[in-house]
């Protein structure tokens, strides 16, 4: 028959029942050797992972790659923490903490190898996102092909949070219809206007420029 062998399993994973995107999250996990004799190694790795889904993958979060605490007797368990991650600000809803013993395979463990792993869930609150809205555009209704107009506008964030970056460009187009500016349908972009500085819910600013009209229009 075979040899009796140790057997790693995860007990619990501690980690918090929710977290804020653009948070910190540690987490504390317990591996105990549920075989009948002791690890034959005194040295392996457990990693732990944050995924969007239940499984490893390449595109998971490391959280960190811990030596083990101790060697283990039938029956022994240790405590492992991890350091902080941030968990990153695009996550949303529920994502997942994965945690795998000996995740190198040091210890032999055969016929046991397929219980290393062990999971939990964390929701991940979202982050309130700012919201820019234009408004109170000034322009003449009507102008000639080639002349300098002036132009206005306001920008206000109407969201709950500030803007998570400090500087964009604004675009001034001359289109043919209403909707979103297409180049490719005779759209024309008049002038680009660097913005520096984030807003905070409500703040704003006033754009006054002028622009001038291509030579080549259509009347209409």
């Amino acid at each position: 028959g075979a040899q009796p062998r140790p057997n790693l399993v995860v007990l619990e994973i501690l980690a918090p029942a929710s977290v804020d995107a653009g948070a910190t999250l540690s987490v504390e996990f317990t591996v105990a050797n549920q075989g009948p004799v002791p690890t034959q190694t005194p040295q392996w790795t457990d990693a732990v992972y944050l995924s969007l889904d239940d499984r490893i993958s390449q595109d998971d979060l490391l959280l960190g790659k811990l030596p083990n605490q101790s060697a283990l007797a039938p029956g022994e368990s240790y405590q492992s923490s991890t350091p902080s991650l941030v968990v990153p600000k695009r996550f949303r809803g529920d994502v997942y903490v994965l945690v795998a013993i000996d995740v190198d395979g040091q210890v032999e463990e055969w016929p046991h190898e397929g219980d290393n792993e062990a999971l939990r869930s964390v929701f991940v609150t979202p982050l309130p996102l700012a919201d820019l809205v234009v408004d109170q555009v000034i322009a003449p209704t009507q102008a000639v092909q080639g002349a300098e107009i002036s132009v206005g506008f306001t920008v206000t964030n109407r969201g709950p949070s500030e803007t998570d970056v400090s500087a964009w460009t604004d675009t001034l187009w001359l289109t043919l219809d209403k909707n979103r500016p297409h180049p490719g349908a005779g759209d024309v972009l008049l002038k680009s206007l660097p913005h520096t500085g984030a807003l905070s819910e409500d703040a704003g600013y006033d754009v006054s420029t002028t622009v001038v009209l291509p030579s080549a229009l259509a009347a209409g």
